[in-house]
């Protein structure tokens, strides 16, 4: 077993973190931004995803919509007249 493998995610510099495990990445972020605990913090990183994050709200706004995609499947069966016939 490799010296790398022993080492527990939350263990690794952040930066090496966010290349191997995203998701526990994103928890200690977290963690460390409600707590002010910013010398924790990967700035590089987060600041990259906060960007991508806007960008792709910005995306998804500017795209059109169909009312139909937005209302839950049941909601648009009965509108149909097929449940409780």
């Amino acid at each position: 077993m490799s010296k790398a493998s022993k080492i527990s995610p939350a263990t690794l510099p952040p930066t090496d973190l966010y290349e191997r495990d995203y998701y526990t990445w994103t928890q200690e972020q977290a963690r460390a931004l409600r707590e002010h605990r910013t010398e924790e913090l990967d700035w590089a990183n987060v600041a990259e995803e906060i960007e991508d994050l806007g960008k792709r709200g910005k995306a998804r706004l500017a795209q059109p919509t169909r009312p139909t995609t937005q209302l839950p499947t049941q909601v648009r069966i009965r509108a149909r007249g097929h449940v409780g016939q």
